[in-house]
């Protein structure tokens, strides 16, 4: 075991058997050697349990913890990982993602630069159940260029339109800024970690690294698949930008504009409880076309930016 780790490794799993090898072997392939690994299990039903314990004696393992009963949502997982963490920097990596070799260290080569930054990333490729890169995805791009943001301008500018930092396995956070975060966050089943990105974002400097260093896979049984089809997706997207706008004290302006915005796109998409979703978030997603109109001009005038 490592015995000051500076990194600690979260790799929580639920029934990700066929893609938990190539997880774990992606972290012990890393370029960066000064890290511990905690294995969860949420109570899988397949073969995950055998897979983690062959593992057991590697010295990057700290702990194998099985849970007893399912928690219900993936977010109880990072707070029980992160209470067992002996590092200064966390690293959740998602049990059905990959890594690139060099993902730990550009990402704390990065960090370590900036005392007040909080979070780093990098992007992202979708692949497939087979590993296979997919032909779309949202940052492609490689110029491994190097950004830091303001947190308020960082959330200001691309979270409230979209989780920016949309899989966990592509960031590394500070630990100690874990500790001011509002842990409301692990009651959600979906948009958690958007709710956890904003709050955090906000505790200093965010870092994104525009190298694609992490493999984020879709495949049937995903979470965020699941949240689509039930409907709780728009509920819990609610909730968070409510809690985004009070975080951010956005004005009635802006608040305006975020409604247009999300009521543009609530009366296009397909949502199987829609009437309850309007009748918990109405303020959110039940504008009027004016609030539409006013996004629309606001988005000339960047009403929505810091």
């Amino acid at each position: 075991m490592i015995t000051k780790p500076l990194v600690s490794v979260i790799i929580p799993n639920y029934n990700h058997a066929r893609f938990l090898r190539e997880r774990i072997d992606s972290v012990l392939a890393q370029d960066y050697d000064d890290y511990e690994i905690i294995l969860l299990d949420d109570h899988s039903t397949d073969d995950s349990a055998e897979i983690l314990k062959s593992y057991a004696q590697n010295p990057h393992i700290a702990h194998i913890v099985f849970n007893k009963q399912n928690s219900g949502g993936p977010f109880a997982q990072w707070s029980k990982g992160i209470a067992l963490a002996r590092g200064e920097y966390i690293w959740i990596a998602e049990s059905d993602d990959v890594a690139n070799p060099r993902l730990l260290g550009t990402l704390m080569r990065e960090i370590s630069k900036y005392p007040d930054a909080v979070v780093a990333f990098a992007h992202s490729q979708l692949i497939d159940k087979k590993s296979d890169k997919l032909p779309y995805g949202w940052h492609d791009e490689d110029t491994e260029e190097v950004f830091v943001y303001d947190g308020h301008q960082f959330v200001m500018n691309k979270m409230l339109t979209s989780n920016y930092i949309y899989n966990a396995s592509m960031a590394l956070f500070r630990k100690s800024a874990y500790e001011m975060v509002d842990t409301g966050f692990v009651r959600y089943s979906y948009c958690g970690d958007w709710a956890f990105w904003i709050d955090l974002s906000l505790k200093g400097k965010v870092i994104e690294v525009c190298s694609v260093l992490n493999s984020y896979r879709q495949h049937k049984g995903q979470t965020t698949l699941e949240s689509v089809k039930s409907g709780v997706k728009w509920i819990e997207m609610g909730h968070v930008l409510k809690y985004a706008a009070n975080l951010l004290n956005l004005s009635t302006l802006q608040r305006q504009c975020l409604r247009g915005r999300y009521t543009k796109r609530f009366r296009k998409e397909e949502i199987p409880n829609k009437e309850e979703v309007l009748a918990q978030h109405r303020e959110v997603f039940g504008g009027s076309a004016w609030d539409i109109c006013c996004y629309e001009i606001g988005k000339l005038f960047n009403f929505l930016k810091s």
